[in-house]
């Protein structure tokens, strides 16, 4: 049965915007011009899917991809882009101080996500999205038990980023 891409992008907006947080944590402008090329792909790929993948890692492969180019062409065309975000600053005052906690750690694993190699960007953030291991295997071409493994040292890694982070606080 045909998906429409009203229903692909209803079905998969959230997911979408994690994936463009991900490979742009401190650039909303630009996280929001990534996200419309992503859209313009799946409507672009669309007709092609022929289900020999689940829809929503077909979905993933054509972000992923989509960003991925998207990152090399911003990194040899740099924009004047403003890129300095913080999320804590944006909260409104009367905020109450565990949820602008919250917010401040997860704008730093949002940062650590940042640094990683793109591949490991891509494995955390298929994690994140509470895919299983064999769904990440057959989206980055590995072996389930590499998965395992590459997600246990990116966990570490992954620690280590955000601890100093949080003693500075």
């Amino acid at each position: 049965m045909p998906v429409s891409f009203d229903e692909l992008v209803a079905a998969n907006h959230n997911r979408l915007h994690r994936i463009c947080r991900a490979y742009l944590p401190h650039d909303p402008a630009a996280a929001q011009d990534l996200y419309q090329e992503m859209l313009v792909q799946l409507w672009t790929c669309l007709p092609g899917y022929r289900g020999e993948a689940q829809l929503g890692t077909w979905v993933y492969r054509v972000a992923v991809n989509t960003a991925l180019l998207f990152q090399r062409r911003e990194q040899r065309q740099p924009t004047a882009r403003s890129t300095s975000f913080d999320l804590a600053e944006s909260l409104p005052a009367e905020t109450d101080e565990a949820a602008r906690a919250l917010n401040t750690l997860l704008d730093q694993l949002h940062h650590c996500i940042a640094l990683l190699p793109d591949a490991d960007r891509l494995l955390v953030s298929l994690l994140l999205e509470d895919a299983s291991y064999q769904q990440i295997a057959e989206v980055l071409g590995l072996s389930v038990s590499n998965v395992g493994v590459r997600l246990n040292r990116l966990k570490k890694k992954m620690a280590a980023c955000v601890a100093p982070a949080r003693l500075a606080d």
